[in-house]
């Protein structure tokens, strides 16, 4: 019989899924104390692959709501108390639809699941984390 965690498994979300969801809640269960070797590779892989999506994400957004702010003298955008601003409440709306866009774009990766016997008698593991992490974790 083959190992179920030795297949990999397509994993489907948004990128604001991943960002919200999928990652806090693998880095939480990284948090705790697993002992199963396979398991623990398995969630160091996953974290690697979400945060490399993460990182996209970050760029992405970033190009969006800098190419149409207004810039300061030497073309840099101009940051206020940590906001950006645009000519008019027209090109924001469009900056906001474009971002809005973006984190509604399904990104995939290849993880191994894990098992969730595998992560022992653990008391800090949730109902949020097992629904966060439902395709990676197998259940039985």
């Amino acid at each position: 019989m083959k190992n179920e965690e030795s297949t990999s498994v397509k994993l489907e979300l948004t990128y604001f899924e991943n960002a919200t969801k999928f990652l806090p809640a693998l880095d939480e269960v990284g948090k705790l104390s697993i002992k199963h070797i396979d398991t623990l590779l398995s969630i160091i892989r996953a974290k690697k692959e979400s945060k490399k999506f993460l990182e996209e994400l970050v760029e992405l957004r970033k190009k969006i709501v800098e190419v149409d702010c207004i810039k300061n003298e030497d073309g840099e955008p101009l940051i206020e108390n940590g906001m950006l601003f645009y000519e008019n409440d027209e090109v924001g709306l469009s900056v906001r639809n474009k971002v809005d866009e973006l984190e509604r774009r399904t990104i995939s990766f290849e993880v191994k699941p894990i098992r969730l016997d595998n992560l022992g008698e653990i008391d800090g593991i949730t109902p949020n984390m097992i629904e966060a992490l439902k395709e990676f974790i197998i259940l039985e």
